[in-house]
């Protein structure tokens, strides 16, 4: 604004106010017949003139009603200091300047008295804009010759039809032109001029529909330029203060979770009209800008925004426009997916036949075991999901646990939050319709860590029916190599794809699930007739009215974990692995495992690395092997239980060959020195009386019956307790069970003191007789040792010991609870007679983890590394180590959202205020406008004052 036109502004504003003089200063005074307004012109201030007095704030309702009480006050600004936002009230006006960021206090809005017949009673009747006018709409304008500036903007409140909603008056010829649009209708029809015009916005009259609905328009970015702010209220409230506020047009509002609990800012200016404002806008993580859906019809979705979500194990009961006969499910999907009436379509996998809806209602859809529905969705984003379908609904759980929290007005834009999140994978997601929350989660029912039975990632069944929980189809997991587990006597009627050419065999089957692209494969089926069907259900988590036991002659396997691994070939080997579950455990190289340079422990992972020394000269380091020409090998192993090694683990060579030719040798060595944990000697307690006790005897069974001295590595073995008591006087239990390596360096508890299982290795210690016990245990074996030693102190009780409750809540027989002292007992009450500690050796066989590395198949991979050297890598997966696998997945690290200091400086102001000013308080959805005064606090503003600390700190900022 050009300081002529900002002297001619405060004149023209001056001009409408009629005042007069006395010993308190100037007080306003209005002719018979208008009223007291408000003049706005956003971004600018009075210069160089002291206020009469200044408050906290950062409410324009709050701001304006201080000037409205106070006669003297003819003028007010709203300025955005470092610290706080303050409103500053003056007693005549002067001068005003346009300001644009980058000063140390940013001028929200300059506010003047002034006197209009028909004003009405919102906060301001008319904002002003400089420099700027209407162009190219002179249908929906009315033009008034030579009239003034104050009787243009009262023929505009009195215009009624068709409303006006903006206003232009021509200095030179004193013309006035009235619209009925603004510049909030027609944005691009607002242009810069160089005509001596002010435009005006009648704030009387809007645009808005009456009940409006509202979008996101602006991800992460919150204004600097809202006049009502909020706090600790839900995003369908800020909606709805937006929707029926009494102040002025509210034509757009910001609302996001921050640290600092839900904020909620509402403004009269377009998200458009914001960003055209220097410095008017910046970045919070978790804020979002909306503004009203527009009545325009439904803009087409884009073709590679057209997707499905799947109601697995339903069907629709209403009539079809057309059916299909099923030849593959996904051509029935890209059939509906193309066809622009149809808004939904079912599979019957019974009568093989596809059904194509132009709509349905939710009471449509029923249970049906062999039949799934797929909804047509639009999910216009930028994040694109190539798949056949994007999102499954799942019945009957909810999230325990999520990573993230929104708020969202449809389950559809909560799907879509989920599609766009950064800060990790979002594999599944729950909306609640009435709250409008959306939480957001990296985990789904295929990704958890089976072996940790005790967490709570998802809640069931829950009744809840406002509660919808989904599973995200749009990643793709790791598929290179897959473990797979042989299922007898389940089938599903339910699959997702149909596969006869090429299929001779389980393997052609099988593969072609770990190349499957449109969903993440995780089942296959091997008729001997050479048809392959596939599906993403497991028995555990397809519909229970789809799962049936059937014997057949059919191959069937799942999915138990999946990985992919690549060698980057650099100064050193450095393995990559992301798995499809999370990993819970330790990775090393083969034979050094108690080498901490030569492993490290990972925790609830998706992705993980390990870097691998290279050796040269045949000097080994990590167990890595080279040669004179360049060639490294090693062997990697993917341990879940920190102590030994079982069946689920694997093992996947490395190699990397470097061309050195002239180039300087590379030798990288480590003197690594291990420190071995010694097992302590075991304690014996005190005996204290002479009775002879029976002997004792643990034997190692296999599960015919059979004593064994050698076992296979993950297969079940028998540890059995025997005494030899003819007389019928004396029970036996078990504590403190321990197994060791045959070279005593590494050890790990079976059963603990009280006689419970320590690991999930070995189950609860059974009573077959009186003078026997014996418990069922997997075969595992520690790292770089073919032998365990199992030892176990085996205690003498008088008569019978009883059994332990442990954790699981079944019975062992662990060390007897202590009892009252039998007057004909020779030993000490409550003590045991005698302790005995028993031993045996069992020998581990397994090819896994002792193959060598020659004739393996491998898998070439392109790799980048370290410049001066050229070098090529590959991954071979041992291909006789297939195993069941319970593994993985990646917790991302949760990060707080951040927020700004705006946000901080914004609240303490608040609480300050509500202490230590008055006619400052906000409106809530509580208040009923046409009874309550604007002056009634709402416990959004109270709650202030509890939840934040008198010692806030925000001179940080």
């Amino acid at each position: 604004m050009t300081t002529a036109g900002s002297v001619l502004f405060g004149a023209v504003l001056s001009s409408f106010v009629l005042l007069h003089v006395n010993a308190q200063g100037p007080v306003q005074q209005c002719r018979s017949g208008e009223d007291v307004t408000f003049m706005l012109l956003t971004s600018h201030k009075l210069d160089k003139l002291d206020p009469i007095s200044s408050v906290l704030t950062f409410n324009l309702s709050s701001c304006i009603d201080g000037c409205v009480d106070d006669p003297r006050c003819l003028a007010l600004n709203i300025q955005n200091s470092p610290k706080n936002d303050f409103c500053s009230y003056y007693h005549q006006t002067a001068r005003l300047s346009n300001q644009t960021s980058g000063e140390d206090d940013l001028s929200i809005y300059y506010l003047e008295k002034t006197c209009l017949k028909g004003a009405c009673s919102r906060l301001f009747s008319f904002e002003m804009v400089t420099g700027k006018e209407l162009f190219g709409a002179a249908n929906t304008s009315v033009v008034i010759r030579n009239t003034t500036e104050k009787n243009c903007l009262e023929s505009c409140l009195a215009r009624v039809d068709p409303p006006c909603l903006s206003v232009s008056f021509d200095t030179p010829t004193n013309d006035c032109t009235l619209w009925s649009v603004s510049r909030f209708t027609h944005p691009q029809d607002f242009r810069d001029s160089d005509k001596e015009i002010r435009y005006f916005d009648n704030n009387c009259r809007d645009e808005l529909p009456t009940n409006a609905s509202y979008e996101v328009v602006v991800k992460n970015l919150a204004t600097h330029f809202s006049d009502t702010d909020y706090v600790d209220i839900s995003l369908a409230e800020c909606a709805d203060l937006c929707r029926s506020n009494p102040d002025y047009p509210c034509r757009a509002f910001f609302f996001g979770n921050t640290v600092l609990g839900r904020f909620c800012g509402l403004m009269h200016l377009s998200v458009a009209a914001v960003s055209a404002i220097p410095g008017g806008n910046f970045p919070v993580q978790g804020v979002n800008l909306y503004e009203p859906i527009k009545s325009t019809p439904p803009k087409e979705c884009a073709d590679d925004s057209v997707n499905f979500v799947l109601f697995s194990g339903q069907s629709i009961i209403s009539d079809p426009f057309s059916t299909s006969a099923l030849s593959n499910p996904n051509v029935c999907l890209e059939g509906c997916r193309r066809n622009i009436r149809c808004a939904a379509l079912s599979i019957d996998y019974t009568n093989a036949r596809c059904s194509y809806f132009a709509s349905y209602k939710g009471e449509d859809l029923q249970a049906e075991g062999s039949s799934s529905v797929y909804k047509k969705i639009c999910l216009d984003s930028p994040m694109k999901c190539p798949r056949d379908w994007a999102f499954e609904r799942v019945e009957g759980l909810r999230l325990g646990v999520a990573d993230k929290q929104v708020e969202t007005f449809t389950s559809r834009q909560c799907l879509i939050a989920c599609l766009e999140e950064q800060r990790f994978q979002c594999k599944s997601v729950d909306y609640n319709s009435l709250t409008n929350v959306c939480r957001m989660s990296h985990l789904d029912r295929y990704s958890i860590n089976l072996r940790m039975s005790d967490r709570k990632d998802f809640v069931g069944p829950t009744l809840k029916s406002e509660i919808s929980l989904y599973e995200s189809n749009c990643m793709q997991e790791p598929s290179q190599f897959c473990f797979f587990e042989s299922i007898k006597g389940v089938e599903i009627d339910l699959h997702d794809a149909l596969i006869v050419d090429g299929m001779n065999t389980e393997e052609d089957c099988k593969r072609a699930c770990q190349q499957q692209t449109g969903f993440n494969c995780r089942r296959y089926t091997f008729l001997p007739s050479g048809m392959c069907m596939l599906t993403h259900y497991t028995k555990v988590t397809a519909p229970s009215a789809s799962v049936f036991q059937h014997a057949s002659s059919s191959l069937v396997g799942e999915v138990v974990a999946c990985y992919n691994v690549s060698v980057e070939c650099g100064s050193a080997m450095t393995a990559h692995i992301r798995s499809n579950r999370e990993y819970d455990g330790i990775i090393y190289a083969r034979g050094k495992s108690s080498i901490p340079e030569c492993g490290q422990i990972v925790k609830q992972k998706y992705s993980f690395d390990l870097d691998l020394p290279l050796a040269m000269r045949n000097v080994e380091t990590c167990n890595t092997v080279g040669d004179e020409e360049g060639e490294f090998k090693n062997t990697i192993v993917l341990q879940h239980n920190a102590h030994v090694v079982t069946a689920l683990d694997q093992t996947f060579g490395l190699q990397c060959k470097y061309d050195l030719h002239a180039k300087e040798e590379l030798t990288q060595l480590l003197n690594v020195n291990a420190s071995l944990a010694r097992i302590p000697e075991a304690t014996k307690d005190t005996i204290r009386y002479t009775v002879k006790l029976p002997r004792m005897s643990m034997r190692i069974l296999g599960v015919d019956g059979r004593e064994i001295t050698q076992a296979e590595l993950g297969s079940e073995l028998i540890v059995r307790i025997d005494m030899e008591d003819s007389e019928d006087v004396f029970g036996l239990s078990i504590r403190n069970m321990y197994a060791t390596d045959g070279r005593r360096k590494n050890n790990m508890t079976l059963v603990d003191g009280q006689g419970c299982p320590a690991e999930n290795l070995i189950r609860n210690f059974r009573q077959i007789d009186p003078k026997t016990l014996e418990a069922r245990m997997e075969v595992f074996a520690f790292p770089d040792d073919s032998r365990i030693i199992v030892e176990a102190e085996v205690q003498t009780c008088r008569h019978r010991c009883k059994p332990v409750i442990c954790l699981n809540g079944a019975e062992s027989y662990g060390r007897r609870k202590r009892r009252a002292a039998d007057p004909t007992d020779n030993v000490v009450a409550g003590e045991a007679l005698g302790t005995n500690t028993l031993r045996k050796v069992v020998s581990i066989t397994s090819q896994k983890f002792t193959l060598p590395l020659t004739g393996e198949k491998t898998l070439k991979i392109r790799l980048t590394g370290f410049s001066g050297l050229d070098w090529s890598g590959s991954v071979c997966f041992l291909p006789h180590v297939f195993a069941i696998l319970t593994i993985f997945w990646f917790i991302a690290e949760l990060s707080a959202i951040s927020t700004t200091c705006f946000l901080k400086k914004r609240i303490f102001a608040f609480r300050e205020k509500l202490k230590n000013a008055e006619g400052v308080y906000n409106y809530g959805p509580l208040v009923t406008y046409a009874t309550v005064s604007r002056k009634t606090p709402h416990p959004a503003m109270l709650s202030l004052d509890s939840s934040m600390s008198s010692g806030t700190n925000t001179s940080s900022c």
